[in-house]
């Protein structure tokens, strides 16, 4: 563990020493995005991917490098059947390292990478035993993640932008019926001043 804290803060501690003070700066906002994962090695009822809704913050320390925090979780799972008969759950959070460089005035390209966990839950309802009770096969798991993607930003405004994203995130658990997914999405942010 002694490592992996050391892995993590040695980037923030070399790149605030070489700061002259003029990254200054943060911002933040909400994302949706659609996850490319096929469920169906879950269950065969679940279909395609899902949606998931989210959103980061951050601050500047230097003129490259952007720290902060982020998290998402689903809203719903795009093929599975219109019976309710079953239902997806997936959250995670964490800490958020972005590198980042302005191409031009309104334009700029970042490589956010985000370390962190969360949990996921699948469940399908497999028999009614009275008027109002169900008996429930459930997946469910704790797990690590990693997540990298690229995002293009453009500011028309300066205080606002428009985030295009795309990226994978990794996730490592005992269970291994979820181990990752590719995906893409919007973001708006405010205060990037």
């Amino acid at each position: 563990m002694r490592f992996l804290t050391f892995f993590l803060t040695l980037p923030l501690v070399l790149a605030a020493a070489g700061d002259d003070g003029s990254g200054i700066g943060g911002g933040g906002g909400p994302f949706v995005r659609y996850y490319l994962h096929d469920n169906r090695d879950v269950d065969p009822d679940f279909g395609g991917g899902f949606l998931v809704v989210g959103g980061r913050g951050y601050g500047a320390v230097t003129e490259w490098l952007r720290v902060g925090g982020g998290g998402a979780a689903s809203l719903t799972v795009l093929g599975a059947p219109d019976d309710g008969n079953v239902s997806q759950n997936l959250s995670y959070g964490g800490l958020i390292l972005e590198p980042f460089l302005d191409l031009k005035d309104e334009l700029s390209i970042s490589l956010p990478i985000l370390i962190g966990g969360g949990s996921y839950e699948f469940q399908r309802i497999i028999e009614e035993a009275g008027n109002d009770r169900y008996s429930v096969e459930l997946y469910e798991a704790g797990f690590f993640c990693l997540e990298t993607g690229v995002e293009v930003t453009w500011t028309p405004l300066g205080w606002f932008g428009l985030g295009f994203h795309g990226g994978y995130v990794w996730i490592v658990c005992e269970e291994d019926r979820f181990t990752g997914s590719g995906f893409a999405g919007l973001m708006l942010f405010f205060g990037l001043g």
